[in-house]
């Protein structure tokens, strides 16, 4: 099944969460959490962001997810293995904004995946 890409103009929905899921009953609320991890970028990050959770490595940043939104493009992450994550999180769901990794790789794997200006495949 193909739908509509994932465009510049779509980020501002899954950035704030308010059709993540595809769903638009769903939205940030106070009790949401946001962990995030970046193998180089963490100290600036904190300062911009500190109301954010960081996490020294990714599996940590993962545990219960329901949403892996990756937004760097570091090799760390293209490197990673889905088959592995998949039981750390709680929902297999993945918006890739730099289209960095294999999207048919982690679809295989069991994972939702939307890239960045390419069509929504299942």
């Amino acid at each position: 099944m193909t739908e509509a890409a994932l465009s510049r103009a779509d980020l501002p929905m899954y950035l704030n969460r308010l059709e993540l899921h595809f769903d638009s009953s769903t939205s940030l609320v106070a009790s949401d959490a946001v962990s995030v991890h970046d193998p180089h970028a963490v100290l600036t990050a904190l300062c911009r962001h500190p109301e954010l959770d960081y996490c020294e490595d990714l599996e940590g940043s993962l545990a219960a997810a329901e949403l892996i939104v990756v937004a760097t493009e570091w090799p760390h992450f293209r490197e990673t293995d889905p088959k592995a994550l998949a039981p750390l999180v709680t929902d297999q769901v993945l918006v890739d904004l730099r289209n960095l990794i294999d999207a048919d790789a982690w679809r295989m794997a069991g994972w939702t995946v939307r890239q960045l200006g390419r069509p929504a495949q299942e």
